[in-house]
């Protein structure tokens, strides 16, 4: 999902955006971003699917994004029996549905004997609207599920890791006419309480879709010259954008369009 690792899950008419490097005062790097969200060809946005932890369990684990590596974690068994977050706030606009993205995990076949699937319950404010399995099978990586008023939750793997458990990025559709503008969704999932460790990871990271940059903790020399390295990432959903940028020194300016 980032510029320097693109995964893609569906066509985003998000980005139009200018990057203007070289503008210097001093040694101040000046970039300009532009939205252009507000353009009749911006057909579909997605709302960041985590915003902030609000109970459960928690655990250092690896994903497919390098700055994602702390989830909430849910099992079969009570130990850790449930998680809860708040998504991003419901978006304003003139639309039917409303979509929220965010990282997960799933446990697939990192255990040796759990071969039978388990059931995880999916809440939204307190009521229940999906149950989702952790498959075993060929459907564990990509799979849908339909609820009440054309709602929908959906998982597709970006990455498998040496145990064969999936991580990528589950989307929450649901009705805009159930939920007001400007307020966060409470979303929750809850084990079976079967005994079994088996567990849905929500990684505790909120999606960005404005480029940010950061310096990297190194300095790097080239001809003679010391010089800072910095690192330029966004969280992109649209398949057209370039998953790879290199700005050169001076003035510079890139613009990407759907």
């Amino acid at each position: 999902m980032k510029l320097s690792t693109v995964i893609v899950l569906a066509s985003l008419a998000l980005v139009a955006f200018r990057c203007t490097v070289g503008q210097q005062t001093g040694k101040e790097i000046v970039i300009e971003v532009k939205d252009a969200l507000s353009q009749p060809s911006a057909a579909r946005r997605y709302v960041s699917g985590y915003h902030s932890s609000v109970d459960g369990e928690t655990i250092h684990y690896h994903s497919p994004d390098p700055d994602a590596d702390s989830a909430l974690l849910v099992r079969g068994q009570n130990v850790a029996p449930s998680i809860s977050w708040e998504t991003g706030p419901m978006p304003d606009v003139h639309s039917d549905f409303t979509q929220f993205i965010w990282l997960a995990g799933i446990e697939c076949a990192g255990f040796t004997g759990e071969v039978e699937s388990h059931n995880f319950d999916f809440l939204i404010n307190g009521q229940r609207w999906f149950t989702f399995r952790n498959a075993k099978d060929d459907t564990a990586k990509n799979w849908k599920i339909t609820g009440k008023d054309g709602s929908e939750l959906t998982f597709n793997a970006a990455m498998t890791d040496r145990a064969g458990d999936l991580f990528g990025y589950m989307t929450l559709t649901v009705p805009a006419k159930d939920f007001r503008p400007g307020k966060s969704l409470l979303l929750e999932v809850r084990g079976d309480n079967s005994g079994s460790p088996d567990w849905y990871m929500t990684f505790q990271h909120a999606f960005n879709f404005a480029p940010r940059v950061r310096a990297e903790p190194a300095l790097v020399r080239d001809a003679g010259r010391e010089m800072q390295s910095l690192r330029l990432s966004l969280d992109n959903l649209n398949p057209q954008m370039p998953n790879r940028t290199r700005l050169e020194e001076g003035p510079k300016a890139l613009k990407v369009s759907s």
